[in-house]
């Protein structure tokens, strides 16, 4: 009996059932849709075996999981699954081209597919009204988008605020709209503390902890959290308390808001230049972030509020000085020589010792070489194992062009050589025997490890960041006179530590850096 007439017996359906959470009251609840299913499926004589509910997932995306779970459960059984049955053809998918990629998979494992409430079947009549009930689901799908962005759109060229209020305003309904007024107990203290920190005398630190002893909170859901300094210093750069909207999404655009100001543009502006501390770069031109005069400004962070120290040139009498600085006033400015004097200070106390080096680079010889032997078994045994498998491929060539193996027989097989024999190449081609020369690697490191201040003064900017990066990988912090929470990475240590007898060795992942010709 051939695979046609067993389809044709088969009368085993599946059912999957697809609700969103703004859909529960739209009637397309997941037993709604069950029971309409059912119905047409006893009506049918069909015989549910599986049913599939997909809760919460949108039909933008073929990515759910249990529509995953559908397709491959169909693979499984194709030769026990007669058709695939939805409420809707929009509970399978909203996007067409989606849709037609699932309804060719069930079409080429066999597995018809039906539809509740809308005409389906195999006839080419039937597959193009499917398309287009797909295409309408679509584009029913994308009016709603498009009238979403729109009405967020006229909200804002209305002068209302998109989203949640922020702090010291509240979501206010009136009518069928939803407005931004001023909260009673909030406004003033949020007031109170832009005038503040518009004197220059206090951190964004110390305004949240001054703030948070007024009471105020940051509102996540339904839970009160203590604002932190980073949240503070979102609020002070909001401009949207001087009665302007102005959001990313809309560059080009500024709207005066239908809401009361809390403070002035010249009070936010003054605030701004506040935050940013000394500005040496006029407005609009382009700051160079990556300036070789300031190695440190990503590598060295504030220890009290923890953002990275920002740098730049300060006039002088005659000449500019380079300085680094907090952003928000926690420490006073320091002298960009002076801070990398009191690094390169750190960098002695660190250096291993030259027997220390010694030993290292001689376990960095024997580990390697027995990793190259390791690697050179590997490799061999792979190119045996490549040889064989292109032997067995000719094999099944020839055993199908003299009709030893069937069509069948002949794709699997051909199909999982194919997969074997690129995993092998993979092997022997990404070998990594002619891609180091070991002897070069030692000399590199041991003028690293010989002089770590050295390395770094001889250095350029981009050398200087991975250096200290892979000594310091979780950064410093500075205090206006130390280098603190200098965590020397595990390499490091374990370098410093084999001086000692009694340690115990083993050899990491490499040192990162590219060292300046001078120091070799």
């Amino acid at each position: 009996m051939n695979k046609d007439i067993l389809k044709n017996i088969n009368m085993n359906c599946v059912l999957y059932l697809r609700v969103s959470s703004e859909e529960q009251v739209e009637n397309y609840s997941l037993s709604n849709q069950e029971y309409a299913c059912t119905k047409l499926a006893e009506s049918r004589g069909l015989n549910i075996v599986e049913i599939f509910r997909e809760e919460g997932a949108s039909a933008k995306t073929a990515n759910r999981p249990e529509l995953i779970r559908l397709l491959e459960y169909c693979r499984k059984h194709k030769d026990s699954v007669s058709s695939v049955m939805v409420y809707k053809i929009d509970r399978l998918s909203r996007q067409t081209s989606d849709f037609l990629k699932i309804r060719m998979n069930l079409f080429e494992l066999g597995i018809g597919f039906i539809s509740a409430t809308e005409p389906t079947g195999n006839e080419p009549s039937d597959k193009f009204i499917e398309t287009i009930l797909a295409a309408s689901a679509q584009y029913d799908n994308d009016v709603r988008g498009a009238r979403s962005s729109q009405g967020l759109y006229q909200r804002f060229r209305d002068g209302l605020p998109i989203g949640k209020a922020p702090l010291g305003y509240q979501n206010v309904t009136e009518g069928e709209k939803q407005i931004v007024r001023p909260n009673d107990t909030e406004f003033q203290l949020v007031k109170k503390a832009w005038d503040l920190v518009a004197t220059g005398t206090k951190s964004t630190r110390e305004m949240a902890e001054i703030m948070n002893s007024w009471g105020l909170r940051a509102v996540w859901g339904k839970k009160r959290y203590k604002l932190r300094s980073q949240t503070v210093c979102r609020i002070f750069r909001s401009i949207i308390y001087t009665g302007v909207l102005k959001y990313d999404k809309y560059p080009n655009e500024e709207v005066v808001g239908k809401y009361k100001p809390m403070i002035t543009r010249e009070q936010f502006y003054r605030v701004q230049d506040i935050l940013d501390g000394r500005r040496t770069t006029p407005m609009g031109s382009k700051r160079k972030v990556d300036n070789p005069n300031f190695p440190l400004r990503k590598l060295v962070k504030c220890h009290y509020c923890g953002s990275p120290l920002t740098a730049g040139l300060c006039k002088g009498n005659t000449k500019t000085y380079p300085y680094y600085w907090c952003r928000s006033n926690c420490l006073k400015t320091i002298p960009s020589n002076k801070l990398e004097e009191i690094l390169l200070d750190r960098l002695k106390e660190i250096q291993p010792s030259q027997e220390a080096i010694d030993l290292f680079t001689l376990i960095l010889r024997t580990t390697y070489d027995k990793r190259i032997k390791t690697l050179r078994e590997r490799k061999k045994t792979a190119d045996k194992e490549l040889l064989e498998l292109k032997e067995m491929m000719t094999k099944l060539v020839q055993g199908h062009l003299k009709g030893t193996y069937s069509d069948d027989i002949y794709d699997s097989q051909k199909t999982m050589l194919e997969d074997k024999i690129l995993s092998t190449e993979i092997v022997v081609n990404d070998s990594i025997l002619d891609k180091y020369d070991i002897e070069s690697t030692i000399v590199f490191i041991r003028a690293l490890l010989k002089n770590l201040s050295r390395a770094y003064e001889v250095s350029d900017y981009g050398q200087k960041q991975v250096l200290i990066s892979s000594i310091f990988p979780s950064g410093l912090t500075f205090d206006n006179t130390r280098l603190l929470n200098s965590e020397i990475s595990p390499v490091y240590r374990d370098i410093q530590a084999m001086s000692k007898p009694e340690a115990h060795l083993r050899v990491h992942k490499g040192i990162r850096t590219v060292l300046c010709p001078d120091i070799l």
